[in-house]
């Protein structure tokens, strides 16, 4: 492709990735490594080195290595704007991303943080939570500067995969999409850098500069109200995140000055603290280049003593300080400062600004600690005692099979056995092999001992329970050899275990195609894959063992060209083909996909993991919407001459004036109308800035409905809202700025009192929400708002959120005034033996109000806490699995502001049921339902259908002696329905009084009769995703696995049994009647 090609593909700024940032990640995680507060070290970053490892690059290896397999790697660097970048810097780094990102082209946040650093983490977040596999993922093996034309050429390199990146002024550092296989075939790869932008945070104490400040920036990457597909990103997401870190800090210098360069231009939380200065936060929006200042007030000290339940000092306590009732889930709190308990136990928290707060507090041998209720007024010194309870205690030891002591095995305990919240704790076993967790709550917990070589080990066992005795066997040994069809050995192919969706162990063959791979998680298949042969999936024993020789076949291939819509070479463009499932191949295998990348004569090949299966194919390509798909099937082993030609799309063009006159530099964005919690997409959305003459281009649009906003500093946004765009169609449009309009105004509480640090949001009639906070004497200022009248709101910890409607700045200053917010908590327990009990839920709602109300659910110590309420008469409702109901009504707050309350519940009454077979077996796994009878009312009232209409008193499931008991019931007659899959629906009557101890029901379950079949369509192709019904004396659904059903439990009579499919399904539907007695077996297919 040209270079006026690319430079006209390129004249509007290219953000998608940028913009991505805004959706994924926000607020992550916690740096063990984090500095002190009160560290007095200075220090400024002015242009960090590339390869720094607190980028999340291994700086290990950065010597590039000349072999005598030389390969040529070169291309263009470009800038934003699309010219060619002379001097640009370019940087080589080797690719070493775990199997389950190399070979996906996305996946989502929950593979990429690291989750047991979120677990046990605190609120110090300094730099991108990654895994730990993925700090190691790219490793620098060199740079490059691009010469007068923006070339560069890396000459000598080894074969192996590579990431290249580029950057240049004013640019974010920016990686080719690809991961690059080098061998020796020279690979041309054009860079379009993406645009960044820079902070620079002044810092002041009081009249003096803030020196040694530490300012942390946190860039919100996750939108938690943008819904699912905000917490999804693509391997190309991926390496910008670690390229261009949007979590970094640094300590202002004696000027008081932190300098924050190449950010990306998204929307970031800034932290500023100084002991003994209270913390400041300040949100902004950063686009262009920006300086602002903050002003630090003086902050309130938390003086405190941590105790053990026994009343002894509990010295080198971790003592942390958190926002009360935190719940903003996707987020973590605030970095509020910490410290340690000393030798006397006691600890100083400094800097505390005002709010409420509790005290969290973490020390070896006891249970993690929570004090409530710390308010913080004004620069006040406020007592605090934590009291910590011993906490439970697994210990053991780790051996080999010949008793010898095993040190450095990883030892993970977790309560939850799904491996996802609750408690974990993971230690290291030392060199005796000995290993303690002594901070567990009682109860269960999964064990799991790992180490390179060792087969895992797992085990479920009580806290305080025996000393444990763990015996590792070492990791069976697979081996074998991986060759082509004419017996030679394939080097760097890829051994895995066929996890699905990767992961599990792997191996690479070496220069003989031999591979060696420890089995220490487990598996019974593998998937081997080599650069240009078709994958191979290979039973295998869970012993291990050698396999032979494993012969892999040529891949099937698809060539051809990718064109830009004048017919011109694409260099670059991506090429993806996924598997065509029009024939219905099993919905439950995951869709075989394969990606290339088109060479600087766009041509590409795509080699294909799997043969014999036709192809959807497209191409895609930064500005220009993708081509259209083309469905091909490879014949003799190719599909040749497959050209793809991608497409202009929509235009819009336009000028931005400001009061007249063309505006430069504008920063224009196009958005899909009704596309808000969609991910950027070619022909979705665009950014653009107008040149000197104030114009502005934007291509590559699909068909459809756009908002378009100008923003730039000084002026209001201008906005148009639901531009229809036809296909192809090309728009121009004329944006009118007016000067901004800015709004000051003063945050009170109802005595007149200023209220500082409360968070003041103006919407303007561009619909821009524009944000500043209140200093300490409660003045705010915001401006960038467009004239008129504009609808503004303010939140301030403690303070009710205040809202005020058609303010016009014009008419000067304003008063926020906010009333003050109350709580309502207390504790629940039982009335009988006053215990605390756990997961009450308790619920306030305004006295003859119809709104939901709010709630809180008790932790272990029964304790519950609502904020945010007005004053008033509220109506209370509390309930709790095995106990009655309490309402009742209360003023908040009541006597005294801060009262406590204590609702006490009576244990309700019980109904025992006992579920067998007729041949007096236990039935596990039945479904137990109570249904309270009104007066009047008998069982056969209460039908199936019906029953399912109403909801249940209460509901349980049958263990393994076939026993389950309803709880939390009143006096009366229930209705007990039981169901289970395999058994005919039965149900009985239970007469319950409290006074007289649990009812008891014995129920004896008849196996039904059993229907299977297979569902097809009228072509005869099996059909899944969907369900199968039988209507008759009863209904009952069961899922269609792989195209086969198979229902049980059905009494005797005649059903109509039908497909029902979760999405739109053939028609008409694959159905069939049939008649079914006793507890037999029938067979019957579904057909049209």
């Amino acid at each position: 492709m040209s270079m006026s090609k690319n430079a006209l593909i390129a004249s509007s700024i290219v953000v998608a990735l940028v913009l991505i940032l805004a959706l994924l990640l926000k607020d992550q995680l916690f740096d063990p490594s984090l500095p002190r507060i009160d560290d007095d070290s200075i220090t400024e970053i002015t242009d960090p080195e590339l390869d720094d490892p607190a980028r999340v690059i291994s700086d290990q290896d950065t010597e590039v290595t000349v072999t005598d397999g030389i390969s040529l790697l070169s291309g263009t660097v470009l800038t934003p704007e699309g010219s060619r970048a002379a001097g640009a810097e370019v940087r080589l780094y080797r690719a070493n991303f775990p199997a389950s990102i190399s070979e996906r082209d996305g996946l989502s946040v929950w593979e990429i943080l690291d989750w047991n650093l979120l677990r046990s983490s605190g609120a110090q977040v300094m730099s991108l939570p990654l895994r730990e596999e993925l700090t190691r993922a790219l490793v620098s093996r060199g740079h490059t500067t691009a010469d007068e034309q923006g070339d560069y050429r890396f000459g000598e390199l080894e074969p192996g995969r590579y990431l290249v990146a580029a950057v240049t002024d004013g640019s974010l550092l920016t990686p080719f999409p690809e991961i690059i296989e080098i061998d020796e075939t020279p690979i041309q790869r054009d860079i379009l850098c993406l645009p960044g932008s820079s902070l620079t945070v002044r810092v002041r104490a009081g009249s003096s500069p803030g020196q040694g400040a530490l300012v942390n920036l946190r860039g919100s990457i996750v939108d938690t109200g943008s819904g699912s597909e905000a917490w999804y990103m693509t391997r190309e997401e991926l390496t910008l995140f670690m390229l261009n870190p949007p979590i970094v800090h640094a300590y202002a210098d004696e000027d008081g000055l932190a300098h924050f360069p190449r950010l990306p231009r998204i929307e970031y939380q800034i932290y500023v603290q100084k002991k003994p200065w209270a913390q400041l936060s300040q949100r902004v929006v950063l686009e262009d280049p920006q300086q602002i200042t903050v002003e630090l007030e003086p902050g309130a000290i938390i003086d405190g003593i941590v105790l053990s339940s026994e009343g002894a000092i509990v010295a080198g306590a971790q003592v942390r300080i958190a926002e009360a009732n935190w719940n903003n889930w996707g987020q973590i709190p605030p970095p509020l400062p910490e410290t340690t308990s000393g030798a006397d136990g006691r600890f100083l928290i400094e800097g505390v600004p005002p709010g409420s707060y509790d005290i969290r507090t973490e020390a070896k041998g006891f249970v993690d600690g929570r004090l409530r209720g710390i308010e913080i007024v004004f620069d006040e010194t406020v007592p605090a005692e934590v009291v910590l309870e011993r906490g439970s205690v697994v210990r053991g030891i780790v051996r080999d099979e010949e008793g010898k002591p095993l040190g450095e095995i990883d030892v993970t305990v977790n309560r939850d056995q799904r491996n996802r919240g609750g408690t974990e704790e993971r230690t290291k076993t030392f060199d005796n092999g000995e290993f303690t967790i002594d901070t567990l709550p009682a109860g269960e917990y999964r064990i799991t001992c790992t180490g390179d070589g060792w087969r895992r080990w797992r085990e479920t066992v009580p806290a305080d329970g025996p000393y444990l005795e763990v015996t590792l066997k070492p990791a069976p040994v697979l081996t074998g050899r991986v060759i082509d069809s004419e017996g030679k050995g394939i080097t760097r192919a890829r051994v895995q275990i066929d996890s699905g969706w990767g992961g599990g162990d792997d191996a690479t063959t070496d220069s003989e195609g031999r591979f060696r791979l420890l089995l220490e998680t487990g598996g019974d298949r593998i998937v081997v894959r080599a650069r240009g042969y078709a994958e191979l999936r290979q039973e295998i024993d869970a012993e291990g063992g050698d396999l032979g020789d494993l012969v892999l076949a040529e891949a099937e291939v698809i060539t051809g060209l990718a064109l830009a819509p004048d017919g011109s070479a694409l260099s670059g463009a991506r090429i993806s083909a996924s598997e065509d499932r029009q024939e219905q191949r099993g919905n439950r295998q995951r869709r075989a996909s394969a990606t290339a990348w088109s060479s600087g004569d766009g041509s590409y090949q795509l080699e294909l993991p799997q043969p014999g299966l036709r192809w959807q194919v497209k191409a895609s390509f930064p500005l220009l919407l993708e081509s259209e798909e083309v469905v091909v099937q490879p014949v003799d082993g190719s599909a040749t001459g497959v050209d793809l030609v991608l497409r202009w799309g929509a235009e819009i063009s336009g000028i931005v004036l400001g009061e007249g006159t063309p505006l430069e530099d504008v920063s224009v964005m196009i958005t899909r109308d009704g596309n808000r919690n969609s991910r950027w997409g070619n022909g979705r959305n665009r950014s653009a800035r107008t040149d000197a003459a104030g114009n502005f281009l934007v291509r590559g649009l699909e068909a459809g409905t756009y908002n378009i906003r100008a923003s730039t500093s000084g002026f209001g946004d201008a906005r148009i809202r639901k531009l229809v765009l036809a296909a192809d169609q090309q728009r121009r449009v004329e944006l009118r700025m007016e000067k901004e309009a800015v709004l000051e105004g003063v945050v009170m509480d109802q005595f007149g009192a200023p209220i500082a640090s409360a968070q003041v949001s103006a919407s303007d009639s561009s619909g821009a929400w524009r944000r500043s906070s209140s200093a300490a004497d409660g003045f705010f200022s915001i401006d960038r708002l467009a004239p008129g009248p504009v609808s503004v709101r303010a939140d301030a910890s403690g303070y009710i959120r205040a809202r005020l409607n058609e303010v016009d700045p014009k008419l000067g200053p304003i008063e926020i005034v906010m009333d003050q917010s109350f709580e309502f908590r207390g504790f629940v327990v039982d009335a009988e033996t006053g215990d605390p009990i756990r997961r009450a839920r308790v619920t306030v709602r305004i006295t003859g109000s119809r709104n939901r109300g709010q709630s809180d659910r008790t932790g272990d110590e029964g304790l519950f806490r609502i904020e945010d309420l007005r004053a008033g008469e509220y109506d209370i409702s509390t309930t709790a699995e095995g106990f009655l109901s309490a309402r009742f009504t209360t003023p908040i707050p009541g006597r005294e502001a801060d009262e406590t309350v204590v609702i006490e519940l009576e244990p309700g009454a019980r109904i025992i049921v006992d579920v067998i077979d007729l041949a007096g077996g236990s039935v596990q796994g039945a479904t137990l339902r109570a249904y309270r009878l009104e007066e009047g009312e008998e069982s056969g009232d209460s039908d199936q259908s019906s029953s399912r209409r109403r909801r249940s008193d209460d509901r349980a499931t049958t263990d393994a002696s076939g026993r389950g008991t309803l709880v939390g019931l009143s006096d009366g007659f229930y209705q007990v329905t039981i169901r289970h899959d395999e058994y005919v629906p039965a149900e009985s009557v239970a007469v319950v009084k409290r006074i007289e101890g649990s009812a008891r029901v014995r129920v004896v379950l008849e196996r039904g009769s059993r229907v299977r079949g297979d569902v097809r369509n009228s072509s005869g192709v099996l059909l899944s995703n969907g369900r199968v019904r039988a209507r008759g004396p009863v209904t009952k659904f069961t899922d269609v696995d792989e195209g086969f059903y198979h229902l049980q439990g059905l009494p005797a009579g005649s059903y109509e049994i039908e497909y029902v499919p979760h999405e739109s399904g053939p028609d008409p539907e694959p159905r069939g009647q049939i008649e079914v007695g006793g507890n037999d077996e029938r067979v019957l297919d579904l057909r049209p």
